[in-house]
């Protein structure tokens, strides 16, 4: 995988599901003490997180509306690899 080995001591995966082989094989390329899986957009917000729920262009939407969650944080991925055109379509410039 990686030639450059590193010392992580946790590992978190968010979104769809990891793969059983892919983190089996991640795990014995780069020793990661623990790991977890997270789900879904349910609870308090983490401190490093910031979450709005907005309309289709990115309006805050009044409480009690229906709208998309809209997260940010310096913990959320900056880009798709090899991807500008998905990327310009899902991050935005606020972001």
């Amino acid at each position: 995988m990686y030639s450059n080995k590193c010392s992580f001591i946790y590992g978190g995966f968010g979104g769809s599901p990891m793969h059983p082989e892919l983190l089996s094989e991640l795990e014995k390329e780069i020793p990661i003490i623990r790991t977890a899986q997270g789900y879904g957009s349910l609870g308090r917000c983490m401190q490093c997180l910031e979450i709005k729920v907005a309309d289709g262009v990115g309006n805050a939407v009044p409480t009690g509306q229906r709208g998309e969650i809209w997260t940010r944080s310096s913990t959320i991925m900056t880009d798709y690899f090899n991807d500008s055109e998905k990327t310009s379509e899902t991050i935005t410039s606020s972001s």
